[in-house]
């Protein structure tokens, strides 16, 4: 979402900062990290994080390969020799709610390629470089990153995780869920809130609200529910946790306006005063 829609570009894209990111936190005695994976602009299976990381990725000339997806079918070979000391230390858990493989038709550039700024060329090119960089994975290390549940995921970036730095992947809710301690925050709740963009089918299939919804009924406490649309077909998430859902979307408008910070915001209040004043007025 930080990338104007014009400059979005996957061949380009890097993970680099996210390597950076986990640098700074080792560097200040953290070694243990909770990863989450979704709503990236990359398609580089990960390289650019591995390259902050210390491993170098170099083409058949013995050069570095460069940043981005770009890149992945320049790989010819992989060096450790400079991998952050501290590394085999880190534990990670990684968020994941997708098991999209690397590459193929259901892989990382095709599934999500597109959202992200891609042409079919440019995902074609993409899928042929995360298949070419697996097959090099394979060979330089012995290691099978293509098939490995969520390996897809934010462009490669599970592979990178689950291959090279031995991750754990776990279902994203549950973790956020588990590390947040919100069971033991809806003790005495009257209440729970949630909310998401659009409440749809895939929203019960292991997303943040029904997540939610699943603790939350587990207490016997009611869950409303608010979203910028809700999609009705096959809609069954009242049948599964969720007491009640309500579009915050008050007047026609485009999914462009929705989403600027202010008007979502007040309609967010708007909605919530109204839905309570009504629930004030049935409790009393």
């Amino acid at each position: 979402p930080l990338v104007p829609p014009d400059l979005r570009n996957p061949l380009k894209t890097t993970t680099y900062g996210v390597g950076e990111l986990i640098l700074d936190a080792i560097e200040k005695g953290c070694r243990k990290f909770i990863i989450g994976l979704g709503g990236s602009a990359t398609n580089d299976a990960g390289i650019g994080m591995l390259q902050a990381l210390g491993f170098r990725f170099l083409t058949k000339e013995n050069e570095e390969v460069g940043l981005g997806g770009q890149s992945l079918a320049k790989v010819e070979a992989i060096h450790q020799d400079q991998v952050h000391s501290l590394l085999n230390e880190c534990t990670f858990q990684v968020a994941c709610d997708v098991n999209n493989p690397l590459f193929g038709k259901n892989g990382a550039a095709y599934i999500y390629g597109p959202q992200k700024g891609a042409t079919l060329e440019m995902v074609q090119e993409l899928d042929k470089g995360l298949e070419h960089f697996a097959g090099v994975v394979k060979r330089e290390l012995n290691l099978e990153i293509h098939s490995l549940e969520g390996a897809g995921a934010a462009g490669g970036l599970g592979a990178a995780f689950l291959g090279f730095l031995h991750a754990e992947l776990q279902s994203g809710i549950n973790l956020v869920l588990d590390v947040a301690g919100l069971e033991e925050q809806l003790q005495g709740a009257d209440f729970v809130l949630t909310g998401e963009g659009m409440l749809d089918g895939q929203t019960s299939m292991g997303k943040a609200p029904m997540g939610v919804a699943q603790l939350a009924a587990k207490h016997g406490i009611p869950v409303i529910a608010l979203a910028g649309g809700i999609n009705q077909n096959q809609f069954s998430l009242n049948e599964n946790g969720m007491t009640a859902c309500f579009s915050i979307v008050n007047a026609p408008m485009s999914l462009e306006e929705a989403m600027v910070a202010d008007t979502t915001f007040g309609n967010l209040r708007f909605t919530t005063n109204q839905l309570f004043r009504l629930i004030k007025i049935v409790k009393a």
